[in-house]
């Protein structure tokens, strides 16, 4: 055996393990839920220069290094202006949409209402609805979510719409909990993906999970945890939310 086919023998025990089905006629081949297919998917995530630096405090500009700040100012280890936290605030939500390319700004004011409405909450109250969602009902995540109201373009006299913006709500909570908390409280939110919404019903077929409306944020978690319930796979949301978007992206 040479050198390459050596080389391609090894890399088969890296390799996510699969998992063959008959789902509503149709072979189909499905990524394990497992925590040694999360553990790789991590590991590859963790060297892949697309997304490392998002994840790196240290590293300024990204949303870790300014969630870092957050917490420091929480913690009262960094004492701020008003005037400095909202530009912080406003630098969390730039940075989260810029990394999870969520076209928040499409509507050309998701930014600064988003970053208003967050404002508009004291730290603390924030903070608890963060920790909380199921018992404030997602709270937070529905006062981000909810559709802009862009004024119109008077430069061209279009009139602009509005967005409804599911997927960066649950980036923002997503990563805020990952970032701010501590063990369980850091895995609150399943992040919203076209992705993984796109192959969910395969895996709601093998774990028979009710039909539902995935387009409906709570929903679609519930969905998601009644799955790693049922395969008792002992995967976090982050690990599912990484595995299935990097295996089927």
């Amino acid at each position: 055996m040479g050198k390459i086919e050596k080389e391609a023998e090894i890399s088969k025990k890296y390799l996510l393990e699969t998992e063959d089905y008959t789902i509503r006629g149709k072979h189909k081949k499905l990524v394990k839920l497992s925590l040694e297919n999360v553990g790789k998917v991590e590991a590859m995530i963790h060297t892949d220069d697309r997304y490392r630096h998002a994840d790196d405090s240290k590293k300024e500009g990204s949303s870790a290094y300014y969630f870092e700040e957050l917490k420091r100012v929480i913690s009262g280890e960094s004492i701020i202006t008003q005037s400095e936290y909202n530009l912080l605030i406003g630098s969390i939500v730039k940075t989260v949409n810029k990394e999870n390319s969520t076209h928040l700004n499409a509507d050309k004011c998701g930014e600064n209402q988003i970053s208003e409405r967050l404002l508009q909450l004291e730290l603390n109250r924030m903070l608890d609805l963060l920790r909380y969602p199921e018992e404030t009902d997602y709270e937070l995540l529905r006062l981000i979510e909810k559709k802009t109201e862009p004024d119109g373009d008077t430069t061209t006299g279009k009139a602009r719409f509005g967005r409804k913006n599911t997927s960066f709500a649950s980036k923002f909570c997503h990563y805020a909990s990952l970032y701010l908390f501590e063990e369980d409280d850091r895995d609150k939110y399943s992040i919203y993906d076209g992705v993984v919404r796109s192959v969910l019903p395969d895996y709601m077929d093998v774990y028979s999970v009710d039909k539902c409306d995935l387009k409906d944020y709570v929903m679609y978690q519930k969905t998601i945890d009644k799955i790693i319930e049922k395969s008792e796979s002992g995967i976090s949301r982050k690990g599912f939310d990484h595995l299935l978007w990097y295996y089927y992206k």
